[in-house]
């Protein structure tokens, strides 16, 4: 049965037997189902309550916070409190085993009108335990130390271990002979390109800087592509490229035949320093041209009649400076 111990949370238990009331807590990792030899035995003499703690086996599994409030010991004595409670009994005994022993030790210390008898098995005081750590504890209880951890430390760990070289990115060749590019897969450049903007060159440029840096050129160039090859970085719906490499990489030098060097000769993308300088001469090259075409207006060699000028304007008239567009006016 599932039992509605309140705040969207079921609890999952299974009653068989005549008798004084008896709650059994499993410990961790396992479920009420550890109790399947002991509990025909113990329901010849009580009436047993089994539960799967929350967070275990069918019970509810409701979702962590950053203290773990929703799964301490408190509350979960509160879910085994409800649960019993629904089914009739004010006060029982209780056998536990493990953590599910430390949420005994809870249940009698904040209700402890509701705890007839208490059977704790293969467990010390929690406190008692963290106030005497010692290297030896620390060694056999590691994993305690990361449980305490915020989440999703705990959560990562327990359900998506990473292996410590565990590589950053993933590069494959996709489409045969005829129509080949190249994937990459990985959290890091996947984010970095839905982070740039595109219309911007600075933008473009610091991304292939990252990408190179991650090692994601010396990956492609290992897997067969070249200048031009077609890129693809993410899943479907990712972004596709043609690549053109940075001069950063040394894949290129590993590729290359034995006292040369693949990059002398080759096209690739300006430095930053190179875009910086194309950009200000562009810029020059602009204000130039502007105030070539103002003199030219001047000097009577053209007339823009969106310009107007003070001397054009009657005394009548109403001036708006939107339409000048001279230097001076700027300034």
């Amino acid at each position: 049965m599932r039992i509605d111990v309140g705040a969207g949370v079921d609890i999952h238990a299974l009653v068989g037997g005549s008798g004084p009331p008896l709650l059994l807590l499993h410990g961790h990792p396992q479920t009420l189902a550890i109790w399947h030899r002991v509990a025909p035995r113990l329901a010849e003499r009580f009436t047993v309550v089994a539960c799967d703690l929350r967070g275990y086996g069918d019970s509810s599994k409701p979702a962590g916070d950053a203290d773990h409030a929703n799964y301490s010991k408190r509350t979960m004595a509160a879910d085994v409190l409800a649960v019993m409670h629904s089914l009739g009994f004010q006060t029982f005994r209780v056998l536990a085993h493990d953590r599910g022993a430390r949420v005994a030790h809870r249940l009698a210390l904040d209700h402890p009108q509701a705890v007839e008898r208490l059977a704790l098995l293969d467990i010390a005081p929690t406190l008692a335990m963290y106030e005497q750590t010692s290297d030896a504890f620390a060694r056999a209880y590691w994993h305690w130390f990361f449980l305490i951890q915020p989440e999703p430390v705990p959560e990562r760990i327990v359900l998506r271990p990473r292996s410590v070289n565990e590589k950053p990115f993933t590069v494959r060749a996709e489409g045969g002979e005829e129509h080949r590019f190249y994937r990459v897969r990985g959290a890091k450049p996947e984010r970095w390109v839905q982070q740039t903007d595109f219309t911007n060159e600075e933008a473009i440029g610091y991304l292939a800087d990252r990408l190179a840096k991650l090692g994601v050129e010396d990956g492609l160039f290992k897997a067969g592509a070249v200048a031009g090859s077609t890129v693809v970085i993410g899943g479907d719906g990712g972004m596709v490229f043609d690549w053109e490499p940075t001069l950063t990489s040394t894949a290129e030098l590993i590729t290359s035949a034995r006292g040369t060097d693949a990059r002398i000769g080759a096209t690739s993308r300006p430095t930053r320093n190179e875009r910086r300088e194309e950009y200000f001469e562009r810029m020059d090259a602009k204000a130039a041209a502007r105030a070539e075409l103002e003199q030219e207006r001047v000097s009577g060699l053209w007339v823009d009649d969106d310009v107007v000028t003070s001397d054009q304007l009657g005394t009548g008239d109403q001036f708006d400076g939107d339409q000048v567009e001279t230097s001076d006016q700027k300034d």
